[in-house]
């Protein structure tokens, strides 16, 4: 996940664009570049963030959370879940993380730029 979201892609129209990505990966104990923080601000200013849990990958939509004197904590949020699980056979979509699934093992914020 960590190099598809740092790379140069070209998409249908042959146009070419880059993609670099804050990353947090504790899987691979790789990156650690992402905090409480910067997935509230992605969040506020529309920004997709790519986020992992031991089980499957979603995209975190939104978050409930409060600022500590130790610094954010994100209480749960909204996901889009690709898994159908969660869902029922043949759906996917909008679900709430909470509880441990909250706590994400990877992490990533990307910025994309079209490349001339």
């Amino acid at each position: 996940m960590t190099a598809a979201l740092n790379t140069i892609w070209t998409d249908s129209n042959n146009q070419t664009f880059a993609v670099h990505s804050q990353v947090t990966d504790e899987f691979f104990h790789t990156a650690f570049e992402v905090s409480n923080e910067d997935v509230v601000d992605a969040i506020t200013n529309d920004t997709p963030v790519f986020y992992g849990t031991s089980d499957h990958a979603m995209v975190l939509l939104a978050v409930r959370y409060r600022n500590t004197p130790s610094g954010v904590m994100i209480a749960d949020g909204e996901a889009w879940d690709p898994n159908p699980i969660y869902h029922g056979p043949g759906q996917n979509g909008i679900r709430t993380v909470q509880g441990s699934d909250i706590h994400a093992m990877f992490v990533a914020i990307p910025t994309i730029a079209v490349t001339p």
